[in-house]
């Protein structure tokens, strides 16, 4: 399968990093911890796209998932956002994501929390913006590592859309991103079946794959 392939070489790619490195997205330098997903790398586009369409304006609360070395959430607070949280599964993750935000003197800014989509969230927490870059290839995944771009059976998704609108305001909106590398059609399903709408779709084309941002909004 041709998804399998690319996503297989892109976790060879990362795995390849022994020693923590710096890469640049939007104009700030990123450290990237071994064993985190890389923000740059030649499959690493929708991240770059996903940080050009970050539209977080002063004052907002953020929440960033699966926010890997916590560049989404510095360019939200970057950007003026009062409240970011960053929430991520991987402990490795946790980490890159607490030296980011030191070395960018951030941390009173971004709250970083451990735990899977919404379970680090507290009761009745709300957000003006949702970004979220979910693995999004169908395809089992054994070790640890291989969640970083595989979500077997979609479980990640389906749960991200059944929940996320208890943490959005009437006006609030989501970022998400994916890949034609994954199932576009079951993705947008996902939207409408649980009443949100697609307000924009940023698309670009890189390395053979088409690269998606989606702007969601309540239906």
């Amino acid at each position: 399968m041709r998804e399998v392939a690319l996503t297989n070489r892109l976790l060879q790619y990362s795995l390849g990093f022994r020693a923590q490195y710096v890469v640049e997205v939007s104009g700030l330098n990123i450290t990237v911890f071994p064993g985190v997903f890389p923000p740059v790398s030649p499959f690493s586009y929708d991240s770059l796209l996903l940080a050009e369409a970050n539209d977080a304006q002063p004052g907002e609360a953020v929440l960033d998932i699966g926010t890997g070395t916590g560049v989404q959430a510095i360019i939200s607070a970057k950007k003026g956002a009062s409240k970011v949280v960053a929430t991520d599964i991987s402990q490795q993750a946790i980490e890159n994501v607490g030296y980011n935000t030191t070395k960018h003197n951030l941390a009173r800014i971004i709250n970083v929390r451990k735990g899977n989509l919404f379970d680090p969230l507290e009761k009745g927490e709300r957000f003006d913006l949702i970004l979220a870059n979910l693995p999004f290839v169908d395809h089992p995944a054994d070790r640890v590592h291989e969640h970083w771009v595989y979500d077997p059976g979609y479980h990640s998704h389906r749960e991200f859309f059944s929940k996320v609108k208890e943490y959005m305001k009437i006006e609030s909106r989501i970022l998400m991103a994916f890949a034609d590398l994954g199932d576009v059609g079951f993705f947008e399903d996902q939207i409408t079946r649980n009443h949100l709408r697609i307000d924009q779709k940023i698309s670009d084309e890189k390395v053979g794959i088409t690269w998606l941002v989606y702007k969601i909004v309540g239906g």
